[in-house]
């Protein structure tokens, strides 16, 4: 009886099998062949990715026309737009140049003076690189140019000259138009690298130096042989 029943089970799942394939067949000759079928499952799989994909974009450009920005010529519907982040100059930049300014000023060294002024500057271009020149776009470099005169003045003030010598080395940093400079020079070349705002008052350094700020001037001011600097004239 066992082995009846087992032969029984089998003819039973053989039965099922052959069923399942013959629906399979039937389905594959209804929608015209192998070839067919396939198109029409991985064709309607393609509309809905479509379909979802242009959903996607629906919302995201929507999204977009809520949070559009211009900034002059720049806007975020262009391809290469940064990210641009707002600073309030006169809040958070020009209070810690006058504190380091009036420090450096009163240095009992050339030498503290000189690493003060380039470490001022190091943590300058660093900070606010890629940041907006002004609180507000109307405003051009309203805020910047404030914190430029802030220096002029603070210098002016105190008769102090931002120009340090030592052998043949040169290191200047002074005010060039829009922008501030920092420039070095040697019997091997001169170097500079100055922060100023481009075209869309978004703060831009500019060198033509193939290292960065700090590590060009880490080199100079900070190796064994660092001291010794003088003011110029």
């Amino acid at each position: 009886m066992k082995n009846f029943s087992r032969k029984g089970q089998g003819l039973v799942e053989y039965a099922l099998l052959l069923g399942f394939v013959a629906a399979i067949a039937l389905f594959v000759t209804i929608n015209g062949g192998f070839g067919a079928t396939i198109k029409n499952l991985f064709g309607t799989a393609g509309d809905n990715v479509e379909t979802a994909g242009n959903n996607i974009l629906n919302t995201n450009e929507s999204e977009s026309e809520e949070t559009s920005f211009d900034y002059e010529t720049q806007t975020e519907e262009s391809d290469a737009a940064p990210s641009y982040k707002t600073l309030n100059w006169q809040m958070e930049i020009v209070p810690f140049a006058d504190m380091t300014y009036n420090t450096i000023v009163n240095s009992d060294t050339v030498d503290k003076a000189l690493s003060s002024e380039i470490g001022f500057f190091n943590t300058l271009f660093s900070a606010i690189e890629g940041y907006l020149a002004s609180t507000k776009a109307e405003d051009g470099t309203k805020d910047w140019e404030s914190f430029l005169t802030m220096i002029d003045n603070t210098k002016a003030k105190n008769n102090f000259n931002s120009t340090y010598v030592r052998d043949e080395q040169k290191i200047t940093i002074k005010r060039t138009g829009n922008g501030l400079r920092v420039t070095y020079s040697d019997k091997e070349g001169l170097y500079y690298y100055t922060l100023s705002p481009d075209a869309n008052n978004v703060m831009q350094v500019e060198t033509n130096s193939n290292k960065s700020y700090s590590q060009f001037f880490s080199t100079i001011i900070r190796n064994a042989d660092g001291g010794g600097w003088k003011y110029s004239g």
